[in-house]
């Protein structure tokens, strides 16, 4: 196996859309998310600490765990099979992937084959440590219950639904929700209800999504994300501006 003074380190960030709200990211989408500031961080603190050698860094900012072609996985790929780097190291083996099958595969197969050690950090897998295999087998267990878990939420969610309960976070533009009544039930907003119904006559009458937006905007009526006191989007020049979108949604 290589010794310490050979490794050349590939080192991988990756966040999936779903796993993290990052509001800073909301605001400004081609800001990274603080998640991959943090994987570095953590990752480096490592690499300084074992003298390891730096090579380049494979990133996938709002990337499924589910699907490995992603951006910075095949270029990853490519710098290993060129043996541009000979190491990888992932803040925990989800970084690597959700699918505890595929991710098993490059742990146990691919890496090894190819004599390259994988280090994921939180999990203390590494592939050189003989102990390491039972992580694996630990990390598809858990994988197992979470997606277990995950189906009984999604059919309670479901089942409330078919209820007729609300079981979103922001009402549509037009509703609010019952609170401190019912939070899951979902009444008219009185505030707006005349420039809904507005809305959907001016459309009665073939008027245009684009037209009616021009109109609401020049009658300085506030977009739903204001009237609902959000902040995402603000900094945008377009920002309280009617987009044919959202009238379309409503």
């Amino acid at each position: 196996m290589f010794t310490d003074e050979t490794y050349k380190v590939g080192i991988y960030l990756r966040l999936s859309k779903d796993e993290e709200k990052d509001k800073e990211k909301e605001e400004n989408p081609n800001q990274e998310s603080k998640s991959i500031r943090n994987q570095r961080e953590y990752i480096w603190e490592y690499i300084k600490e074992n003298k390891l050698t730096y090579v380049d860094e494979y990133v996938d900012d709002g990337a499924s765990g589910g699907n490995f072609e992603r951006e910075g996985f095949e270029r990853m790929k490519k710098d290993l099979e060129t043996k541009r780097i000979n190491m990888v190291i992932t803040k925990d083996l989800s970084r690597l992937g959700r699918d505890h099958i595929e991710t098993g595969f490059y742990a146990e197969r691919y890496f090894p084959e190819n004599r390259i050690r994988y280090v994921a950090l939180a999990d203390r897998y590494d592939s050189i440590d003989p102990r390491s295999h039972n992580i694996l087998m630990k990390f598809a267990y858990n994988d197992m219950v979470l997606q277990d878990t995950s189906i009984k939420i999604i059919e309670i969610i479901n089942s409330k639904k078919r209820q007729g309960l609300f079981m979103g976070g922001i009402a549509p533009y037009g509703y609010k929700r019952n609170i401190p009544i019912n939070k899951h039930e979902l009444i008219i907003d009185e505030e707006v209800k005349d420039i809904v119904i507005r809305m959907f006559e001016m459309f009665n009458n073939v008027t245009g999504i684009q037209a009616i937006c021009n109109t609401l905007t020049d009658e300085n009526i506030p977009i739903p994300s204001v009237h609902q006191k959000q902040t995402r989007g603000n900094k945008s020049t377009t920002f309280g501006i009617w987009k044919a979108k959202t009238i379309e949604n409503i």
